[in-house]
């Protein structure tokens, strides 16, 4: 599904950036959790069977451990990178809106379209060129915004 102009307002770079966040953090406690049950395990003075069952068991759990945290840590990334793109397509995108009302040309954001000034100037062929450049920079804009999406939605499935 590609992002349209009104999901280009609404998106939140923060909210992204909370992700990136929460995310981190729980890398980082999964890593300890496992780090701590690696020392219980080796503080445990027992032997024998039900030790190396536990041993056995213990290793698994920690692995999982470690490897949900590189998972979490990868989305993490994502997230980071894809705050900076969001942050960057919304900046860019703020400076289209400006340049469409410096030229009195209207961005429709719920049907995606561009407005030509009314009344329509004299000079139609400038109005016309003003208007495609409007057209191809929202165009690469939305592009940027999908393949961040794109992205962001990867890692998460990657690491899920």
């Amino acid at each position: 599904m590609s992002l349209s102009l009104a999901d280009l307002d609404q998106w939140n770079p923060d909210s992204i950036h909370e992700v990136f966040q929460a995310t981190l953090a729980r890398a980082e406690v999964t890593r300890l959790t496992a780090d701590s049950l690696t020392r219980v395990m080796a503080a445990v003075p027992w032997s024998g069977e039900a030790h190396d069952a536990a041993l056995r068991d213990n290793t698994a759990i920690v692995a999982d451990l470690r490897l949900h945290a590189a998972e979490v840590e990868a989305v993490s990334r994502a997230a980071s990178i894809a705050e900076v793109e969001i942050r960057a397509v919304k900046s860019d995108w703020q400076k289209v809106c400006r340049m469409a009302d410096r030229w009195g040309i209207t961005i429709d954001t719920a049907t995606n379209s561009i407005v030509p000034p009314d009344p329509l100037p004299t000079d139609a062929d400038e109005v016309e060129r003003r208007m495609q450049i409007l057209e191809d920079q929202i165009v690469a804009l939305l592009q940027r915004a999908d393949d961040a999406d794109r992205d962001l939605a990867a890692a998460i499935d990657g690491a899920s």
